[in-house]
């Protein structure tokens, strides 16, 4: 079939064995032809949205979002020893939007240093593109990869 031709280029060999192939010149090679049932396949969010790393992106993985962001009181996108010491130090202050308040309950206890301590586990998977910081970028990627009824 090609015996005296040069093929040129890689495009011209590709072709050729696609007209090879759909002309069953490899039937032996590949055996004998099957039928095979195409099966819808479910949609699967990018394994980078979930942070929860259960096998859905979902509410969770947006709230965990969130709650990390709100524990990184230094704003560096980092959960590091800096966050927990700034919670500490501003132990016992009230007011609103305070920084340092990560639960949004208006005082600085020890539920946001809870909060931040339990959030550390979260926070490398929050930067869901990869780009170092964690911003709303990585929000609309969690958002527009839910898989439920409100995505």
């Amino acid at each position: 079939m090609f015996t005296k031709k040069r093929i040129q280029s890689g495009g011209a060999v590709l072709a050729a064995c696609a007209l090879a192939l759909t002309a069953g010149c490899f039937s032996s090679v590949a055996g004998p032809e099957q039928e095979s049932a195409l099966e819808p396949v479910a949609f699967k969010p990018p394994a980078s949205a979930d942070i929860d790393q259960d096998g859905d992106v979902d509410a969770t993985d947006l709230q965990l979002f969130d709650w990390v962001v709100a524990c990184d009181v230094v704003h560096d996108s980092q959960l590091t020893s800096a966050d927990g010491s700034a919670i500490s130090a501003a132990y016992g202050q009230s007011g609103a939007g305070l920084a340092e308040d990560t639960n949004g309950d208006g005082i600085v206890s020890f539920s946001d240093f809870v909060l931040y301590a339990s959030m550390t586990a979260f926070a490398p998977r929050a930067d869901v593109d990869g780009n170092g910081t964690w911003n709303s970028a990585d929000r609309n990627k969690i958002q527009h990869s839910l898989s439920g009824p409100e995505g």
